[in-house]
């Protein structure tokens, strides 16, 4: 470990701890990778060897950027990255002997600045990958859905499970991304953490929503998810909200979700019950 400029390693709990209050700092701009500083001892997720985190100090001793690439994802970059840590941060990389990430995620231009410079470094190309082009949005003005949908949402429990993990596979599929993993361990937690909800017409479940733990204030809406025979109902914006409170009800001080910017839909549901928009962030491949 060096006294200033990057460190890197594969320890979890060290990244945690160097970096939690850190990035507490921006508890919205942050919600992804705080999210993941601040899951690392409780997360079904296996640690994997190729695993990355990482720090930046400058000679005074403060931080100036964080990343994590849990694999098979890229470097994800918190919200503060500083022009120095942006251009060393490629080649420290490199030097450590790991191989090349599979990508940069973060706010649009320090990521595509970052992806630049490894490219060159490695006689590459990079480009935006395919369905990652995304919106950070915060629930900076509730407004209750303005026709409410039919039904009510509720709590999901352990006879939801097998059906939860289905709707997990199908939002992936749907969103034109590859599943990471066996999603029953990660709904399982879920459910038992109290942090999955679903919005259901006649008992019967139509739309799924689940956020993080909450983390420095901060939780973030992942999963809404409307099985296609339920669609065009409201669902969605019913389901989202309900989780919306539920993280408020929990502590939560700021609740954001991200959104496909090639999605029109779902961008308008959920500034109609709410949202405001906050950044854009893309993750950029190597080719």
């Amino acid at each position: 470990m060096t006294d200033h400029g990057w460190t890197l390693t594969g320890d979890a709990s060290a990244f945690a701890d160097a970096s939690l209050e850190f990035l507490s700092l921006d508890p919205v701009g942050n919600t992804i990778i705080l999210g993941i500083a601040a899951g690392l001892r409780t997360s079904p997720r296996q640690p994997r060897e190729q695993d990355c985190y990482g720090w930046w100090v400058d000679e005074e001793g403060r931080l100036g950027a964080a990343f994590a690439a849990q694999y098979p994802y890229p470097v994800t970059l918190g919200a503060q990255v500083s022009e120095r840590a942006a251009a060393e941060l490629p080649a420290v990389w490199q030097a450590s002997g790991r191989d090349r990430p599979i990508g940069v995620a973060g706010g649009v231009r320090v990521a595509e600045d970052i992806a630049a410079r490894w490219a060159r470094l490695l006689g590459l190309s990079y480009r935006a990958k395919a369905n990652h082009e995304m919106r950070l949005f915060s629930f900076a003005e509730p407004t209750p859905p303005d026709t409410a949908p039919a039904g009510h949402g509720r709590l999901a429990g352990p006879a939801d499970v097998a059906m939860l993990c289905e709707w997990d596979l199908a939002f992936f599929r749907d969103c034109g991304l590859t599943v990471p993993h066996d999603p029953e361990p990660f709904v399982r937690a879920r459910v038992l953490d109290r942090r999955q909800l679903l919005w259901t017409r006649g008992g019967e479940p139509v739309a799924c929503a689940n956020f993080t733990g909450v983390a420095a204030g901060g939780s973030r809406i992942t999963g809404v998810y409307t099985p296609p025979e339920h669609r065009r109902h409201g669902y969605a914006a019913g389901v989202t909200w309900a989780a919306a409170h539920e993280a408020l009800a929990r502590g939560a001080e700021h609740v954001m979700l991200h959104t496909d910017l090639a999605n029109p839909t779902s961008n308008a549901i959920y500034q109609r019950i709410g949202f405001r928009p906050v950044r854009d962030v893309t993750e950029f491949e190597f080719v």
